[in-house]
């Protein structure tokens, strides 16, 4: 009897074991999410203010705006006027790629939902774009959509 749990029972225990370890070292970092199309694409150093103190209300909202600014392959993005729920607490950003466009989400991580939206300034990058080609990128988040068309050298 005890060499047949012996025998279920390690087998058992070993493969709940590899699942836990699996599980746990696939957690994603935060300040790098990679892209579902081209691993080397990431996202990273995402940033965010405050939500703007007199800008707390139930409408209407500034218009959002996406600035844009390219070193050494990496694209820094700004977007002012993010409009999040008031019981926010973080924003994740995630992006893909299909041909010559860069899809940017930002999804605000919202524990606890209050009556109100308020607007945040969100920053962050994206790396290891290739060179010597034309993105459109395509900012899902806004209303309605943002396009911007940037050039990598």
């Amino acid at each position: 009897m005890k060499k047949q749990i012996l025998k279920i029972g390690v087998p058992l225990l070993t493969m709940a074991l590899t699942g836990i370890l699996l599980v746990t070292s696939c957690k994603k970092d935060k300040n790098e999410t990679k892209s579902s199309e081209d691993s080397a694409i990431c996202i990273s150093n995402i940033s965010f203010t405050d939500c703007h103190p007199d800008l707390e209300t139930k409408g209407p909202y500034n218009s959002d705006s996406i600035a844009i600014n390219i070193s050494n392959k990496t694209v820094y993005v700004t977007h002012y006027n993010l409009t999040v729920n008031c019981g926010w607490q973080d924003i994740d950003v995630q992006c893909r790629t299909s041909n010559d466009s860069v899809y940017v989400r930002e999804i605000e991580i919202s524990p606890a939902q209050a009556n109100c939206i308020c607007e945040t300034n969100n920053s962050f990058q994206i790396n290891n774009l290739p060179g010597g080609r034309t993105f459109t990128f395509v900012f899902e988040s806004c209303y309605p959509t943002i396009y911007k068309t940037v050039s990598i050298n």
